[in-house]
């Protein structure tokens, strides 16, 4: 596994998991909850890595206006996906978009909308999206007792892979609000696929916790395994 860090004149910094050698790996672009750092992915990147994902994890440059968050988005998806065949991802294959808790509303609310032929400007032009989205301990209807701006009116790719990662002790955003989400989406049509992790709190699935206001790695760490295999299984299924 190799990683490292990639910017042009478009993006913020991004991280770069690659498996070694050379290959034909899928290619998993992750967006960070609200802290908007991509070292939110530090261990689970490497871990995915290691099992053949090309895995790319973004910054946000910008604070404030969802627009200037979905400029940093978009503008991150657009490079990715311009250079992951130097890195040796395919994309040919499924791609396969992971948001974790804010970055998991945003990954939903973007990747399932199909935006009108010819819309969008600069990195917002039309292009492929995720073939397979996975949101992991999101915050979709709450964050710190504020409500958040997810609904299922106007998503229409229904083709896409949806999978909804929930830890059963999560207190940040808890279990409830991925259960919510996934029963949203199925009544708009869409096949969501839920899978709570027992025990596991919301840093725990991916491989950190948080010890007196710091966040610690926790390796091996069972919730992040089991997210791991979720990932793999749903770009395998994609």
């Amino acid at each position: 596994m190799s990683s490292t860090v990639l910017r042009d004149g478009t993006s913020q910094e991004i991280s770069v998991w690659a498996p070694v050698g050379k290959g034909a790996w899928p290619v998993v672009y992750a967006l960070p909850g609200v802290s908007g750092h991509k070292s939110d992915f530090d261990l689970l990147g490497r871990a995915l890595a290691r099992q053949g994902l090309l895995v790319f994890a973004t910054d946000y440059r910008t604070h404030g206006t969802l627009e200037n968050l979905g400029h940093d988005v978009a503008c991150g998806y657009r490079y990715i996906r311009r250079v992951a065949g130097d890195h040796g991802g395919d994309l040919r294959k499924p791609v396969t978009g992971v948001g974790y808790s804010f970055g998991a509303l945003w990954m939903l609310a973007g990747a399932l909308h199909r935006a009108p032929a010819g819309a969008g400007a600069g990195c917002a032009q039309k292009q492929p999206l995720p073939d397979v989205v996975v949101g992991v301990n999101g915050c979709y209807y709450e964050w710190e007792g504020r409500p958040q701006p997810f609904t299922v009116e106007g998503l229409d790719r229904r083709e896409a892979r949806v999978v909804l990662v929930a830890a059963s002790t999560d207190r940040t955003c808890p279990a409830w609000e991925s259960k919510k989400a996934a029963s949203a989406l199925g009544a708009a049509g869409f096949h969501p696929k839920l899978t709570t992790i027992s025990g596991a709190n919301h840093y725990t699935p991916l491989f950190h916790d948080l010890v007196g206001g710091k966040w610690v790695s926790v390796p091996q760490d069972p919730a992040g395994e089991q997210t791991v295999r979720t990932i793999l299984d749903a770009v395998k299924a994609g």
